[in-house]
């Protein structure tokens, strides 16, 4: 009794034989040797690192799961590092509208409307997003309300257009650009014309729309100098006659 302690009102009923065997070493060591053989079947290398490594599905599932968990404790850029780890190994639709929501979280409106559109682009793509398609659809539309749109024409068709610092491409462009209300700065370039510099001012919820003309550079025709003209030929040689003297009269 004093060796068994909390076992002592369920040993009687196991019997003498069962106590010798306890107090028999060597089976203690026999049912040690039995348990690890069963948990480690003969064979297996659980110090191998590939029979742990995570999948990328494992690991999709556990950066949303900790990403998720960071935005409701107001850690929205570690969030926000985590889901785009995420959207790297799978190209979810779901890892991209949290990369656009953590980015809202963040003020960072230009980036949260072109991801979250992006996410919306392609009607069942992922059910994930199908699911939650009215929902979001109507963030997109409380980030654009917070967005100014602008239109750039240029007089030069595949000039390429910056603005704020940021390659939009050749224009003329299909969708308005996306910037946060105020001044922006518009810059647009061509082969063979002066850049152009302005600064157009964009409202909230509205549409801008700006026209430049580009200045073509004058081109300059080198043409080469004329050949200088040879040296005239040298008057020839005149030979004078030694004068006739005629002979006196006689």
């Amino acid at each position: 009794r004093r060796r068994f302690g909390s076992l002592w009102p369920f040993w009687p009923t196991c019997g003498t034989s069962v106590l010798r065997m306890f107090r028999s070493l060597p089976f203690a060591i026999s049912v040690a040797i039995a348990a690890w053989t069963i948990a480690a079947p003969a064979g297996a290398q659980p110090d191998d690192p590939s029979d742990t490594a995570p999948t990328p599905e494992e690991d999709f599932a556990r950066w949303m799961e900790q990403g998720i968990a960071l935005r409701e404790a107001s850690r929205d850029e570690d969030a926000l590092g985590l889901f785009r780890q995420a959207y790297e190994v799978s190209q979810s639709l779901q890892a991209l509208a949290q990369i656009a929501l953590a980015e809202a979280a963040l003020g960072r409106w230009v980036d949260a409307e072109a991801h979250l559109r992006q996410t919306l682009a392609t009607p069942g793509a992922e059910p994930w997003v199908d699911q939650r398609r009215s929902v979001l659809e109507q963030e997109l539309q409380r980030f654009d309300a917070r967005l100014g749109r602008l239109t750039v024409l240029s007089s030069v068709p595949g000039a390429t257009l910056r603005v704020n610092g940021r390659d939009i491409g050749a224009l003329p462009h299909d969708e308005p650009v996306r910037v946060l209300p105020g001044t922006v700065l518009v810059e647009v370039e061509a082969d063979g014309h002066h850049p152009l510099q302005r600064q157009v001012f964009v409202s909230a919820g509205s549409l801008a729309r700006e026209s430049v003309r580009l200045v073509p550079i004058p081109t300059v025709v080198e043409t080469p100098d004329p050949d200088p003209d040879p040296d005239p030929d040298p008057e020839p040689d005149v030979v004078v006659p030694d004068p006739v003297v005629a002979d006196p009269p006689t």
